[in-house]
């Protein structure tokens, strides 16, 4: 249902897209000039909604699927009732869901782009520094991997091997060519992030440990150790900072700072 819902959604953009670039190149024509390439290229960028138009698909279609999985139809329309209608149902709200986004996405594309813009070229420090510190507040409760969306795959601009620009701080790490790299283009600011995940954490989670009653060193050394292990090799450091977040929030919100320093 989510892949049906996306593809839907999808295609509806791109028909609004492609009403866009008819008027745009009406306009043009009546006063004796033509849309070129570039400017097409721009339309159809505004409706691009990348990673963020997966999970809001995902997200309908889960709502779908909730919502009727279990209705019931007319007899001569049986064989659509149940699991069967929640493909259907969710192609219908995705193109209501793309109608909607043709009025919201290119405001808000424009405005991460102008942000990743700032982030990459103007102020990184600052603007990585303020990622850091909501991503890390964003933890307890499970928002985070929405926050880091627009930066992994929408901050920053860079040239990719085949020559076409690209999106997107992860994108630009794994396929930008040898002039962006130079460049930088702010996706090399995240790396400061590792320095928590296989440093600061583990650190923190032996001090724990060893912090514990005598009594109970052992058992906690060994929680904390495997904790430690996973955030070293992973990078997945939910284990050690839920074991001080409700204890010790005070201490939870230094670490939210300092890994907006990192």
């Amino acid at each position: 249902s989510a892949i049906v819902g996306y593809g839907i959604m999808v295609a509806t953009l791109n028909v609004l897209a492609d009403v866009e670039i008819g008027h745009a190149r009406d306009a043009l024509l009546a006063i004796g000039q033509t849309l070129d390439d570039s400017a097409i290229e721009a339309i159809r960028r505004k409706y691009e909604t990348g990673v963020l138009g997966g999970i809001l698909a995902g997200g309908v279609a889960a709502w779908a699927f909730n919502r009727f999985y279990k209705i019931q139809l007319p007899e001569y329309l049986g064989f659509f009732a149940g699991k069967r209608a929640v493909p259907i149902i969710t192609g219908f709200l995705a193109i209501a869901l793309g109608v909607i986004l043709s009025f919201i996405w290119p405001p808000v594309g424009a405005l991460i782009a102008s942000f990743s813009d700032w982030a990459a070229n103007q102020n990184p420090v600052t603007a990585f520094g303020i990622y850091g510190v909501i991503e890390r507040s964003l933890i307890p409760f499970g928002l985070h991997h929405i926050w880091n969306v627009p930066f992994f795959y929408q901050a920053g601009e860079c040239v990719n091997g085949a020559g076409q620009t690209v999106n997107g701080i992860m994108t630009c790490f794994l396929t930008a060519d040898d002039a962006s790299r130079a460049a930088g283009n702010g996706f090399g600011q995240l790396a400061g992030g590792y320095l928590f995940k296989m440093f600061g954490l583990p650190a923190a989670a032996f001090a724990i440990a060893h912090s514990a009653k005598p009594e109970n060193r052992a058992k906690i050394m060994g929680i904390m150790a495997s904790a430690a292990l996973t955030s070293f090799l992973t990078g997945i450091t939910e284990p050690i900072e839920f074991s001080f977040l409700f204890i010790a929030p005070v201490l939870y919100v230094v670490h939210a700072l300092l890994a907006g320093l990192a």
